[in-house]
């Protein structure tokens, strides 16, 4: 099994013909490598980005010890966000069993 960080995005919706893009918010979710599939998804978003304002997508992770990490997001190809995340609240965050 596997953890793993899935796009994220509230629904877009139309203001005066142009498409609004709704919040980033990745998620959590554990997939089976063995069986392909993935087996659960967290029910509330991993962060949420109110200020990205496009096409935006979880690219990478990399970790820098102390159980501390960073999740870069591509916005539309322009521009890059970081965000910190720590394993010690990602571990909280997921099933029990």
């Amino acid at each position: 099994m596997k953890v793993g960080i899935m796009k994220g995005r509230v629904k877009s919706i139309f203001v005066d013909g142009k498409k609004v893009y709704g919040k980033f918010r990745p998620g959590l979710f554990i997939y089976d490598y063995k069986k392909e599939k993935i087996v659960w998804v967290d029910k509330e978003p991993l962060l949420e980005d109110p200020l990205s304002t496009g096409i935006t997508f979880a690219s990478d992770f990399i970790y820098l010890g102390d159980g501390e990490g960073i999740l870069y997001a591509h916005v539309n190809d322009r521009f890059v966000r970081a965000y910190k995340l720590k394993a010690d609240l990602l571990i909280k965050r997921l099933p029990k069993n």
